[in-house]
């Protein structure tokens, strides 16, 4: 089968099929504008269609993630000045190389040719440095990154977008030791150009070429030259708007075709890192514009996240906001570029004509006379400062245009809550507060957290009545500044109003829900704990545009037609987002062998429940101490202590903060949610199961209310049916205490379905979505 037959035009040689073909069939051969496409030999082809499987123009897919954006500069100026932008190649390269890696990157041959070949060491890595704007040829880089990694040895391998993609679809599975990088992409040159540039510059100096360094920061950056360094050491060094070479590439006329419809250029990519230049940075980070140069850098996964921040102790970042950076700066990451009018007869003429006589034909311009005076006097003004000053100042006046046209309107929205102490108004809502673009949120909490602590832990008669009379007055104070203000949404979590809604704080609520979007979100049952009045309840049933719960169970006991408003999302915990998922399990397998670690969390209105599973728990530890030898403990995390008594389990309390939360759950083997089987329970989030889960911990959960959900039974945890007694708790323990091996299935298991299921980012994008319609 022809490969070249099924993608034509398309093809962006990348060489994916020459690696993959068993055969060793396919060839890549040069066109007659010099770019490379796939030969067949038909007489070895089998068939095997393998060539076709790793196409990334038949097979390109978006992955559904989040990346995070940068702006990155390396901290040895030295380095940036030999780089093209901010330096964050080397030190990604000095990362994998310092673990015994290789680096795969594109460099010049003898002949100045552009190929693809890997260092095993720093002192190589200046064969890399600096953009080469011709398309690289790949050879069998592929294959021999493969070998790499089967050895065991982490790779990095950098390249255009499709050349990634070729090399992703050729392996066929995400190695461990695996990263990839790749460009914010023009488009490729044509190699065949490029070497009659090549003699251009040989005939005309009458000279060898040494070197050859495309983006010399000879003005700075964003004053790049093309740098000709000759064999008797002089120089030629011209802008991009005199040397031939950057000529033709910037006006679209020398890339090849399938650039100018890629398959695979988007702001969301399989790479690791996606990097470019930022030619915003006076408005994103003026700090960060030394008129060096500074890199883009999009961290595409968490892989990548983890090892970005081993990375970044030699950088200096500042991160961006990824949809608002890929608005002002993105335009090369999806769009492809148009090809120039002339491309075609530029290319018919490249046989007849030298390049010194296209670019006369072409670019006339170039060599009239005000073009030559300002050639003379531009190192005049970057000795004296002046070039760098109207640099810095184009830069800045080029962001501050970029965010007016491409920014969102800013969305206004009021959240009321009970404070960032109450954990249904900070997990629900709050925690995305400064993730969430073009959307500003004020959070007119209705109580203190000082106050909401005491009235939690020790509700006396007076707490009571100032808890309420706070709620009163705050109310009154935001609802006056709401009318006065108007906000575009407003997000009520769970309920606002005190629970007796007196005059005039009840016709000012309603003329807000009247006149605003309004967002309803609670994740309890707060009907049946008394925690809305049937008033309110009333009016946010009538006036919400959308209603959030988390679960059937909630939702069914709204309205029929309040129903249809619904939307079901899951409480996640942020702050449990781990980078670095290699290590999660160090701790907990070190101490694997000797105890296990039983964990719950909760407030002292859920002691109840951990208490009437104690005793199953002190027999499992009994079992656990026979059958292995190992110690159970049971760690409990809340505002109160849990007072029990215990012949085999050790019970641990630890006052809850949410710091410790997460240091505890990394100790952990085993997080518990017992419920008892009471209405009260029906409505529970599993907020506790998700958070387990968050950090790859398996758990045990009592079947009843949405555990049986949260929890994939046999998968991610053990749900115990415990409605007539708790004797199957004992077995659960059990099982998850026996087999380290069987326990990390469990592990990876939970991680993998918070990430599928619960994730940070998900309900991230949610709100986004929400607030922002």
């Amino acid at each position: 089968m022809d490969i070249l037959e099924r993608v034509k035009k398309d093809c962006c040689g990348c060489s994916a099929c020459m690696n993959a073909c068993p055969r060793s069939c396919i060839t890549m051969k040069p066109d007659s504008e010099g770019f490379l496409y796939p030969s067949v030999d038909e007489d070895k082809c089998v068939g095997c269609d393998k060539c076709a499987k790793v196409c990334p123009v038949l097979n390109s897919g978006r992955p559904d993630n989040q990346p995070k954006a940068y702006l990155v500069r390396n901290r040895d100026a030295s380095l940036r000045k030999s780089s093209t932008s901010g330096g964050f190649f080397a030190a990604a390269a000095e990362y994998v190389l310092e673990q015994g890696g290789c680096v795969f990157g594109v460099g010049f041959d003898e002949n100045f040719a552009v190929r693809h070949s890997f260092i095993e060491s720093m002192d190589d890595i200046k064969k890399f440095n600096r953009s080469k704007y011709v398309q690289s040829e790949v050879g069998f880089s592929y294959r021999k990154v493969k070998e790499f990694l089967e050895s065991g040895r982490k790779v990095l391998f950098t390249g255009t977008p499709c050349q990634v993609e070729g090399l992703l679809n050729y392996l066929g599975r995400d190695y461990d030791g695996l990263y990839t990088m790749d460009i914010i992409c023009k488009g490729v040159p044509s190699p065949k150009f490029w070497s009659k540039y090549l003699a251009w510059q040989k005939k005309k100096s009458g000279k060898d070429i040494r070197e050859v360094r495309f983006r010399e920061k000879t003005y700075g950056y964003g004053s790049t030259t093309m740098r000709v360094v000759y064999s008797d050491g002089t120089e030629y060094d011209e802008p991009y708007d005199v040397d031939p070479m950057l000529q033709f590439y910037s006006k679209e006329m020398i890339s090849r075709p399938s650039c100018y419809n890629c398959h695979v250029k988007g702001k969301h990519r399989r790479s690791s890192f996606t990097v470019g230049d930022y030619w915003y940075v006076s408005g994103a980070a003026p700090e960060m514009d030394d008129g060096i140069g500074v890199s883009q850098v999009l961290v595409n996964n968490e892989k990548a996240a983890a090892a970005f921040e081993n990375i970044r102790k030699h950088l200096d970042t500042v991160q961006l906001d990824f949809d608002k950076d890929s608005a002002i700066n993105g335009g090369m990451m999806v769009a492809s570029a148009k090809p120039s009018p002339r491309r075609d007869e530029m290319f018919a003429d490249l046989d007849k004509m030298s390049v010194g006589e296209l670019q006369r034909k072409y670019f006339p311009s170039t060599f009239k006379l005000k073009n030559s005076i300002k050639r003379q006097i531009r190192p005049l003004m970057y000795k004296t400062g002046v070039l760098k000053m109207y640099k810095k100042r184009m830069r800045k006046k080029q962001s501050e245009q970029g965010s007016r046209q491409n920014a969102a309107p800013m969305k206004r929205v009021s959240v009321y809550t009970r404070g960032f102490t109450h954990a249904a108004s900070y997990y629900r809502i709050l925690q995305y507060t400064e993730k969430l673009g073009n959307v500003r949120i004020t959070n007119r909490f209705t109580v203190t957290d000082k106050m909401f602590r005491r009235y939690s832990d020790s509700p006396t008669l007076l707490c009571k009545i100032e808890y309420h009379l706070m709620i009163f007055f705050r109310n009154l104070w935001n609802f006056s500044r709401d009318i006065i203000e108007k906000p575009d949404t407003v997000v009520i979590s769970r309920a606002a109003v005190p629970k007796v809604c007196v005059f005039p704080i009840d016709l000012m609520y309603e003329h807000i829900l009247k006149n605003s979007k309004v967002v309803w979100d609670f994740d309890d049952d707060i009907f049946g704990i008394n925690e809305i009045t049937r008033a309110e309840s009333l009016l946010l049933r009538r006036y919400s545009d959308k209603v959030i719960v988390t679960s059937d169970y909630l939702k069914n006991m709204l309205g029929k037609r309040c129903r249809k408003k619904v939307s079901l999302l899951p409480t996640t915990d942020g702050d449990f987002r781990i980078a670095d998922k290699t290590s999660l399990n160090v701790k907990r397998q070190s101490t694997f062998a000797e105890q296990i670690n039983v964990l719950w969390v909760g407030s002292s209105s859920g002691l109840k429940h951990i208490r009437n599973v104690v005793s199953a728990l002190d027999n499992a530890a009994k079992e656990v101490r026979e059958k292995t030898g190992k110690k159970l403990t049971l760690t409990v995390i809340c505002n109160l202590p849990l007072e029990a008594e215990t012949k085999y389990l050790e019970i641990k309390n630890i006052l809850w903060a949410r710091d410790i939360v997460l240091d505890e759950m990394l100790k952990a083997h085993i997080g518990i949610m017992p419920l008892l089987n009471i209405k009260r329970s029906m409505g529970k989030g599993g907020f506790k199961l998700v958070q387990y889960m968050a950090v790859g911990l398996p758990s045990v959960a009592s079947d009843v209310g949405i555990n049986n959900t949260v929890v994939a039974d046999g998968e991610t945890g053990v749900i115990v049916d415990d409605k007539e007694n708790t004797d199957g708790w004992v077995d659960a323990v059990l099982k998850l205490s026996l087999d380290y091996n069987e326990w990390e299935a469990y592990s990876r298991a939970s991680l993998k379905k918070w990430e599928e299921d619960f994730s940070f980012d998900r309900n991230l994008d949610f709100w986004q979505k929400t607030l922002s319609e």
